[in-house]
């Protein structure tokens, strides 16, 4: 085949040759063994399917009510931070008349909360 290549004989690989029957039988019986353990490896494979998917269906089952309801709460408790967020600071502006001194004191606050958390690792930097 490769230019320069030397055919290896099967004696010279260490193959003995015990006559034409026996490495017949020989052969045969590695066909029989190989495929007894293929016929076992993919009866242990269709068992694990089978099991991962009884283990999928039982965790969607479990996990489907709260996942069905996530969003919708995650929203509902968004509306009802943002409306005291917003009553709050309509009370800070009724008693301190001075809509840019607060926005520039909550970006303040912000910022000292913020980042020491993103210069520590602690929180993604945006």
């Amino acid at each position: 085949a490769f230019a320069g290549s030397k055919r290896v004989l099967p004696q010279e690989a260490g193959y003995v040759s015990g006559g034409d029957e026996q490495s017949r039988a020989t052969d045969g019986v590695s066909l029989a063994l190989a495929a007894a353990g293929a016929a076992a490896a993919m009866q242990a494979a269709t068992t694990a399917r089978r099991a991962t998917a009884e283990v999928t269906e039982e965790a969607k089952e479990e996990v489907g009510t709260f996942e069905k309801y996530r969003v919708p709460m995650y929203i509902a408790l968004w509306y009802a931070f943002n409306i005291g967020y917003n009553i709050y600071n309509k009370k800070a502006l009724i008693a301190y008349p001075y809509p840019w001194a607060c926005a520039l004191w909550q970006m303040a606050f912000g910022w000292l909360i913020f980042v020491p958390l993103w210069l520590l690792g602690i929180r993604k930097v945006p």
